[in-house]
């Protein structure tokens, strides 16, 4: 809750960004595994927390960088 307070007032990748430094995460995709996301369509994508939720934020940073209307 203390993070969110800090944070609440952040637009939605400035707050996914702050939650991550706070915790010290960094994480790397590779170029290729990139490209292989379609570049228009809908798809789905799915994230089964194995990392206590970690992986949905990572995973709705990395969406919301490629498509700001990411949802």
């Amino acid at each position: 809750n203390e993070i969110y307070d800090k944070n609440k007032h952040l637009s939605e990748l400035e707050f996914l960004n702050a939650i991550l430094d706070e915790f010290q995460i960094k994480f790397e995709i590779p170029e290729e595994d990139l490209k292989r996301l379609p570049k228009e369509g809908a798809y789905i994508t799915v994230s089964n927390h194995p990392l206590g939720g970690i992986d949905g934020i990572l995973l709705l940073k990395l969406m919301l960088e490629r498509e700001p209307n990411f949802k």
